[in-house]
């Protein structure tokens, strides 16, 4: 894995935290990324526990 790779990982699953501690609903997250809410939860759930 690339240096840039790996910082975007970091930045991800930091992000993901970050979201979780503000108890952002997946409907926010997804209005806010523009994708649905299923689609939100995954990629928190994946940025939250697959480093």
């Amino acid at each position: 894995m690339s240096t840039l790779e790996s910082l975007v990982r970091d930045v991800a699953h930091q992000a993901a935290h970050a979201v979780e501690a503000d108890g952002l609903s997946p409907e926010k997250i997804g209005t806010a990324l523009g994708i649905s809410p299923d689609k939100a939860r995954s990629r928190r759930t994946g940025y939250l526990y697959h480093r």
